[in-house]
């Protein structure tokens, strides 16, 4: 345990960009969507959701991948088995997520507290997902976040071991993949069929719940790939 918060802590040396980008990003995202709805006035209808919180969980994954390249020639330097990296790495994007967790649920109660920063604005709230105050609000924030992660960190493997031909090509087939999807559920007229699954569905339950499907795969494709990564 020792070892692996040593590792952690080597990752960590350039944590000032590492935590403070996706909240620069996600200020800068709030403010210019505060500026833009104060200036409707009158017109601005009841609640509008903005969407712009999800500019904080694009950035985690873009630092992930950056940090994971940057960091894992360094590591395995200092005869750091892949497997203790790669723990210590995913040690570090959890606690991390955590703290973002924590952060959005934060502004979520001050955003209710004000209505809606004074001019009735949803940005930071889960709406009908969670009942008002709930800290049940961090979850749902933190578990997306590590998923957002281990997708950063799985392009952050891809890149050190095919450069970035593979991470286009990860890209394209990624991109190839989820069309396919959406025209075999267009063709096969299974929207309304998923339409009623999804509000079936707790808020709790798809964020929580279902969204560790994926973060088990790609947290364990990514190790997978990264045991065959040249420094």
């Amino acid at each position: 345990m020792n070892r692996l918060q040593r590792v952690a802590r080597v990752q960590l040396t350039n944590w000032v960009q590492l935590v403070t980008w996706p909240v620069m990003i996600l200020t800068i995202s709030f403010l210019f969507n505060l500026a833009f709805f104060a200036s409707m006035g009158d017109d601005l209808s009841d609640n509008p959701s903005t969407g712009g919180i999800v500019s904080i969980y694009i950035m985690q994954i873009i630092m992930c991948s950056i940090a994971l390249s940057q960091v894992f020639s360094f590591a395995v330097g200092l005869n750091v088995t892949r497997r203790t990296f790669y723990l210590a790495q995913s040690l570090v994007v959890i606690c991390q997520s955590l703290l973002y967790g924590v952060l959005l649920y934060v502004l979520d109660v001050v955003e209710q507290l004000t209505n809606g920063w004074g001019i009735h604005m949803t940005y930071f709230s889960l709406g009908t997902a969670v009942d008002g105050y709930s800290p049940l609000s961090i979850v749902i924030y933190a578990v997306p976040m590590v998923l957002c992660s281990y997708v950063g960190l799985f392009y952050g493997v891809i890149a050190k071991r095919w450069g970035n031909p593979g991470v286009i090509w990860a890209s394209v087939l990624a991109g190839v993949a989820v069309g396919t999807v959406v025209v075999l559920l267009t063709l096969s007229d299974r929207w309304p069929s998923v339409a009623s699954w999804l509000q079936g569905q707790s808020g709790v339950m798809l964020a929580a719940g279902w969204t560790l499907l994926p973060l088990v795969a790609l947290a364990g494709g990514g190790y997978a790939l990264l045991r065959r990564a040249t420094p």
